[in-house]
């Protein structure tokens, strides 16, 4: 509960639950410190990650990856445990792909990998700390998932937002997945971008119209509906109706659009990604809300082996809310989701 981040009065409330003893506030005090000082036997950050990580893959089944690179240096730290390699093998048609920042002192990036269980509810099925988003730890974290994951070529469809900047090697990577971009980073970048003083600022155009153009395109079922909506877009900003093929834009903002998002449609609007098996996934937002916010639980004056060990934490915590589902009346249990 101290790695989740809970405060110690919760800490209280749960031991005098959970036990017959008259507990204060300072045994909870006490306890807390006795626990980070037996975290702390080792005396740097490097062997007490060493631990953390040799103590995980004791476990049958949890495997731990570190690659580094030409100075000797951690680049990319990835972890599966037994159960999220279960989760991937029954649910492995959709990934979710998404970073969080500002989880440790040393400024890794957590780079998550996630799938959709039996009730709809996202599973994650590998973690990496990445040194920096750069091609190299990207490659680190794709191969320590396809080395764990034998079936990775079952991937259909990667869902992901505008900050992955790896593309081309998510598509080499897996030739027989669809990468997509998810519809709520696209409104927000968007969104953000119009704002900027380069075009002009918001109070030169009707934003909240252009804003509707582009909802129109994402939402459009067909080549001719996504025409409508870029139309409407033309016409916002650069006071085009006519009928006939579409001049090159003139307003600065339509010329970024034109450029960055209409050049790949086919990631993000609907029509683009018909006859995909996304099951309806059109966001990674599931991946943002899985245990609430990463960032509200890991903190950024954490150290990487504190990171992790929060991380491995939250994973069991979630397995074990996972497998309790099945023991209510009348829940189906799904065989290849949690036999060992």
């Amino acid at each position: 509960m101290r790695l989740a981040g809970s405060k110690p009065r919760l800490i209280l409330q749960f031991l005098r639950r959970s036990t017959d003893k008259k507990i204060i506030l300072r045994d909870v005090h006490n306890l807390v410190q006795r626990l980070k000082r037996e975290r702390r036997t080792a005396s740097t950050v490097e062997e007490r990650l060493e631990l953390v990580l040799r103590s995980f893959c004791s476990s049958e089944g949890n495997s731990a990856t570190v690659f580094v690179d030409y100075k000797k240096t951690a680049q990319t730290i990835a972890v599966q445990s037994h159960q999220m390699h279960r989760f991937f093998e029954a649910f492995p048609q959709i990934v979710l792909l998404d970073s969080t920042h500002n989880t440790n002192a040393s400024r890794y990036k957590l780079f998550s990998f996630m799938v959709n269980d039996v009730f709809g509810q996202g599973q994650y099925v590998q973690h990496a700390l990445v040194e920096n988003e750069s091609h190299a730890c990207m490659k680190d974290a794709i191969l320590a998932f396809k080395k764990g994951n034998p079936s990775w070529d079952e991937i259909r469809v990667f869902m992901i937002d505008k900050d992955f900047s790896e593309v081309s090697l998510l598509r080499q990577a897996f030739p027989r997945a669809t990468v997509l971009l998810c519809w709520f980073h696209v409104k927000k970048y968007l969104r953000a971008e119009m704002a900027k003083s380069e075009y002009g600022g918001r109070y030169t155009y009707d934003m909240e119209k252009v804003e509707d153009s582009v909802d129109m395109m994402i939402r459009a079922d067909s080549r001719a509906s996504y025409m409508k909506g870029l139309r409407y877009m033309y016409y916002m900003l650069d006071c085009h109706d006519e009928s006939g093929d579409l001049p090159e834009p003139v307003h600065p903002l339509l010329q970024y659009f034109i450029k960055n998002w209409d050049s790949c449609k086919e990631m993000w609007s609907a029509y683009g990604r018909a006859g995909l098996a996304h099951l309806g996934n059109n966001t990674n937002n599931r991946l943002e809300a899985s245990w609430g916010s990463l960032k509200d639980i890991l903190k950024p004056e954490m150290g990487v082996d504190e990171c992790i060990e929060t991380l491995l934490f939250l994973e069991t915590a979630a397995e074990m809310e996972y497998a309790s589902k099945f023991n209510v009346v009348g829940s189906r249990l799904y065989h290849d989701a949690m036999n060992s």
